[in-house]
């Protein structure tokens, strides 16, 4: 009963800190603070029933984590809305977000935009010239 208890326990946590983990790269802020309180629930039963553990109960510790990690991104796939690199969820088909301005003016500051570089990238040979061949 007790192995069943601590891969349960360590099942959710896994589960809860890589759905945290997902949340807090796609900006789910109150997705991210209530997963808080599952990682510190799922911390606790682990506290108290690990320390005089025996090769099953080992065993179920272990076997927790990689099952509580897959489930969590399968589940955070499904559940949770998409969003895009600045953060916003994607309209439905046939709706558009609006363009920001194509230059922001203000008060004292200089409307000529900074120069775009060349290449993007670098080479070794641009921090050590002494590398010949690079």
């Amino acid at each position: 009963m007790t192995a069943l208890l601590i891969f349960i326990s360590t099942f959710s946590l896994v589960f809860a800190l890589g759905f945290q983990s997902l949340n807090v790269n796609n900006g789910h802020y109150k997705a991210a603070f209530m997963t808080s309180f599952a990682i510190g629930l799922s911390n606790l039963a682990l506290f108290k029933t690990v320390p005089d553990a025996n090769w099953l109960e080992i065993v179920a510790f272990l076997s927790g984590g990689p099952f509580g990690i897959v489930s969590s991104m399968w589940a955070h796939e499904r559940w949770m809305p998409k969003r895009d690199r600045q953060g916003k969820v994607p309209l439905p088909e046939g709706k558009a977000w609006p363009e920001p301005p194509e230059t922001m003016i203000i008060k004292g500051a200089n409307p000529i935009p900074p120069p775009v570089p060349e290449r993007v990238g670098f080479r070794l040979k641009d921090f050590w010239p002494w590398i010949s061949g690079v």
